[in-house]
């Protein structure tokens, strides 16, 4: 007998991920099998075979179904249901319930669902979820992507509309269409400006500030650039490209980058797999090292796109999660040290506090807990009905966060085992709080 009060908010979580799931699928026909594997219940998987055997009785020829049952019965089998037996596999849609009277017409009404035109630019909201019709994809690009001199405006909750709100900010010369809107019931604590726009020659896919605040990374196809960010002017470039003569002109996107917390290494992960370190010339003065711009270390061994990095606080290791369902520790000399399997691609990677343990998100819609000093799996966190993409540790406490495709945030707790600073079990693992609302 199942557990009812456990199995209760599955089957909540899973019923909120139904519209995400039929957004990013563009085979109606994949819909039934998907939600059947992801439904906590059998009620997908005995709804999905009842429809296959009803359209298997209405399509196959008598020949085919003469040794299964009687002709006559057949005909009135059709005959009572032929009219509206094909309905529509989008669970919001009233054809679910009233029916098409022929796979063809059911199929041209599906259509109309599918979400099937994709942003091409990399890293886009819309890359995944698409729109409906071209003509909103084209207003899309023309809103957010060109012409180039021109900044995408705010996207405003829809209980938000700019004649609410208040505060707007020009900015200079070619951002005169940049607005900064602020809530008007809410006081304000705080003002924001533009300070410098940055032109790149291909996607952005990562940003982050070094520890000292004197600089910030950006990591593009083939280079990271380093930027002063007082001033906006660029330090230097750091070259990705992957080196070898075959794949010269082959793009090569840092999918991540980060600094250590000591603020003296900058480690980028590509999509060819790479990690990449990179080290300050003058220890302790905040000043790179212009003239070599070549990396110090590499790490080789991921075969899949590297999408997320995580410095240990001791600059001493480094952490990447892959598409390749693999986590790896490195030292900063480009050498692996611990390697971890997971049954799906690898999205998001943290240390624990005391650097023992790592928290990494996958695609299969867990949270594993290692210690990857033992080699151990500590604990696997279940509580997503969809792919988690983010994690992240919550300073000075035992807590840390996870978001997820399910459209919820999960805020996860841990108590120290008996063990000097250890974590010890999965049962010492419980969910504070899960913060739902987001729609998309």
């Amino acid at each position: 007998m199942p557990d009812i009060g456990a199995l209760l908010p599955k089957i909540f979580r899973f019923q909120d991920s139904i519209p995400s799931v039929e957004q990013d699928i563009n085979e109606p026909s994949m819909l039934r099998t998907e939600l059947a594997i992801r439904d906590p219940t059998c009620l997908c998987e005995i709804h999905k075979r009842y429809e296959e055997h009803v359209e298997i009785l209405l399509k196959s020829s008598d020949a085919e179904l003469v040794d299964y049952i009687e002709p006559q019965e057949l005909q009135i089998f059709r005959d009572t249901y032929s009219s509206r037996s094909f309905f529509c596999r989008y669970t919001a849609c009233a054809s679910r319930v009233t029916g098409s009277n022929s796979q063809a017409v059911r199929d041209q009404h599906e259509a109309t669902h599918i979400w099937k035109y994709k942003c091409k630019v990399l890293n886009c909201f819309r890359e995944r979820q698409g729109f409906k019709k071209q003509r909103d994809l084209k207003l899309h690009y023309q809103k957010y992507y060109h012409p180039s001199t021109e900044v995408p405006k705010l996207i405003l909750a829809p209980s938000l509309t700019p004649a609410s709100l208040s505060g707007i900010i020009d900015g200079p010369g070619i951002l005169d269409g940049l607005r900064i809107d602020y809530a008007p019931d809410v006081k304000r604590s705080f003002s924001i400006k533009l300070l410098y726009e940055i032109q790149f020659n291909s996607v952005p896919c990562s940003t982050a500030i070094s520890p000292g605040q004197h600089f910030f990374a950006a990591a593009a196809n083939l280079t990271v650039n380093l930027f002063s960010l007082e001033t906006g002017k660029e330090v230097w470039t750091f070259d990705i490209s992957v080196g070898e003569a075959s794949d010269v002109g082959k793009d090569n996107y840092g999918r991540d980058v980060c600094f250590s917390p000591d603020g003296f290494s900058l480690i980028a992960g590509a999509e060819c797999g790479r990690i990449m370190v990179r080290f300050q010339s003058q220890i302790g003065a905040q000043i790179w090292d212009v003239a070599n711009k070549g990396c110090k270390a590499i790490g080789i061994g991921h075969e899949d796109s590297v999408y997320a990095l995580a410095a240990s606080s001791n600059g001493k290791w480094v952490a990447s999660a892959s598409g390749d369902k693999t986590a790896r520790v490195w030292n900063m000399s480009g050498h692996e040290i611990a390697k971890f399997e997971s049954n799906d691609c690898l999205t998001s990677i943290k240390f624990l506090p005391d650097q023992r343990y790592l928290l990494f998100a996958s695609i299969d819609r867990t949270i594993s807990v290692v210690n990857w000093q033992d080699g151990s799996l500590v604990a696997k966190l279940e509580g997503h009905a969809d792919s988690v993409y983010g994690v992240d540790v919550l300073p000075k406490s035992n807590r840390f966060i996870s978001a997820g495709l399910d459209h919820n945030a999960i805020i996860w707790s841990w108590q120290k085992s008996a063990g000097k600073g250890g974590i010890e079990g999965a049962s010492e693992f419980s969910v504070g709080k899960i913060l739902t609302g987001h729609k998309v």
